[in-house]
């Protein structure tokens, strides 16, 4: 018997630049991450882990539900039709504050891939 294929976003640990744009003091979610199976079960446990918080926000990690992005030629393209576990991230500015800000992530996935995600936001 083989074994499960996981979804592998990355076969190495990587960094990524992200901008957003995001209304003064609403709370925005930003981001979401997930790891699933061709059946769209997950995986396992994803963890995410704020690296450096926001100067003027605050930034929330929890569990949620979402949709997932594949691309058609995708075996799990089907699962972008409905909403699986996700782990989301909210982002809110102070109010009234208008300018830039800046977050940084770490992400493990069960596989033991892992990447961090850096967050430009401008608040506008």
């Amino acid at each position: 018997m083989s074994a499960p294929l996981f979804f592998i976003f990355n076969v190495n640990s990587y960094a990524y630049d992200l901008k957003k744009m995001v209304p003064s003091g609403a709370n925005v979610n930003v981001d979401h991450f997930y790891s699933v199976y061709e059946d769209c079960s997950p995986t396992g446990e994803i963890v995410v882990r704020i690296k450096t918080q926001p100067s003027h926000g605050k930034v929330v990690v929890k569990k949620g539900t979402g949709y997932t992005n594949f691309k058609p030629e995708n075996p799990r393209n089907a699962c972008n039709t409905k909403k699986l576990p996700v782990i989301n991230v909210e982002y809110t500015s102070e109010n009234n504050y208008f300018g830039n800000d800046y977050f940084g992530l770490l992400v493990l996935y069960p596989n033991g891939n892992g990447e961090e995600y850096y967050y430009n936001i401008e608040v506008k």
